[in-house]
């Protein structure tokens, strides 16, 4: 289930970007917010971006 995210608040990509990133730490991986270009940056093995993404994503499912 994808996480809904209002694209034009930058509020929201930064909140998530630190969930993402304590789950992106057990894989040695760091997600981080550019707020010059408000977008998330990815760092470490692209192997785990679905696993941390669909990690972060059950944290909100009930």
């Amino acid at each position: 289930m994808p996480i809904k995210v209002n694209t034009n608040d930058s509020g929201n990509l930064e909140i998530i970007s630190k969930l993402m990133n304590s789950a992106a730490r057990k894989y040695n991986c760091r997600v981080t917010y550019d707020s010059e270009n408000g977008a998330i940056q990815f760092y470490g093995d692209r192997d785990h971006t679905r696993t941390i993404a669909e990690e972060t994503a059950g944290w909100f499912q009930k």
